[in-house]
């Protein structure tokens, strides 16, 4: 009897600590809860209102809005005379690493702003981990709300292969050839599963970590996590992101995807990379309009900045303050003269 008293007296002692321990980390704000939810039409999506603090290569603070993206709030409903831009990404244009105020997004509003005297409206719709095939789904499902007078793809030469890793995302196939997103290939059994354990994920800081920590095992980043500066030691700048195997094929669809895109699009190539010869040609076949960012980040290095590295952390990964600053004086300047230029006027304010 005394050592069944021991072991529930253990037991609730444990649990009273981890409870303590959940609201400490919370309050503190060292970690939040799970950041996503689940949407019937847009798929995994972050929880709108939700307040979030990240360490990574660098630190951010923020909330994602009332309608699930980052940054400011602009409605659906677009005022007159103001111009939208909408730019979809990865990881890289969600930039968790950076504060809003010092993110390319911010720059391109306030810059293009102050320089044609116009209100301009810029909308992060970056999801890490998006490949161009889950920019489009998203641009479908969710973006084109918004009504955007522009909607930028910023994409590398390894999202083009289309892989759709996450399982909770709409799909992108062609049917009787036609292009369509569709949720019938979203697993039943595992969103089954993630809506069971998400009341615990999005409520107790303690569980999502562990639910990180069994991702990153799962994706084969423990070493790179668990070694932290030392791994990227003697990594490049260029090994910070996927690269595409000259193996791989670009798949019809990614193609497919470039018939089907909205007409005022810009494809931006924020990678290291030229994007595969193919997916370009058709591209200015199709009359699109293209940004390469590849020599102004090129220009930094040359002066002796590295983009990718975070002298607080001591490691590489995304873009950096300066790398943002760059960024977002080139696109800027860049959307100025495609607007200026642009000969049927696609790009307008509706």
């Amino acid at each position: 009897m005394k050592a069944i008293k021991t072991c529930l007296g253990f037991i609730l002692g444990l649990l009273i600590s981890l409870v303590i321990l959940d609201q400490f980390i919370s309050k503190a704000q060292i970690e939040g809860t799970s950041p996503t939810d689940f949407d019937t039409i847009i798929g995994r999506k972050r929880r709108a209102n939700l307040p979030f603090t990240f360490f990574n290569e660098g630190f951010s603070m923020g909330n994602f809005n009332e309608y699930s993206y980052l940054g400011p709030a602009y409605n659906p409903v677009k005022e007159p005379n103001h111009l939208r831009i909408a730019i979809l990404g990865d990881s890289y244009v969600e930039s968790f690493q950076v504060f809003r105020r010092d993110q390319f997004h911010q720059i391109i509003e306030n810059t293009v702003t102050s320089r044609m005297g116009d209100t301009v409206e810029v909308l992060n719709f970056g999801r890490s981990g998006f490949d161009w095939a889950d920019m489009y789904a998203y641009q479908k499902r969710m973006v084109a709300r918004f009504n955007p007078d522009i909607t930028i793809f910023m994409i590398s030469d390894a999202d083009l292969i289309c892989t759709q890793t996450d399982p909770l995302i709409p799909k992108v196939i062609e049917r009787n050839s036609q292009l369509i997103v569709t949720n019938e290939l979203i697993p039943k059994a595992y969103l089954h599963t993630y809506e069971k354990t998400k009341i615990l994920t999005q409520n107790s800081s303690v569980l999502a970590m562990f639910n990180n920590c069994r991702k990153l095992v799962k994706a084969g980043k423990l070493w790179p996590k668990m070694l932290d500066k030392f791994y990227w030691v003697s990594k490049k700048a260029t090994d910070t992101e996927p690269q595409l195997k000259s193996s791989k094929r670009i798949p019809d669809i990614a193609f497919k995807i470039l018939d089907n895109l909205p007409s005022n699009s810009i494809i931006v190539n924020r990678g290291t990379n030229e994007l595969d010869s193919a997916f370009m040609q058709k591209l200015y076949k199709n009359a699109i309009s293209f940004i390469d960012i590849r020599d102004t980040l090129s220009v930094l290095e040359q002066q002796g900045f590295d983009p990718h590295y975070w002298p607080v952390t001591k490691t590489r990964g995304h873009w950096n303050h300066q790398a943002h600053q760059a960024v977002g004086l080139y696109l800027s300047h860049q959307i100025e003269c495609i607007l200026i230029e642009s000969p049927d006027h696609q790009f307008k304010f509706r």
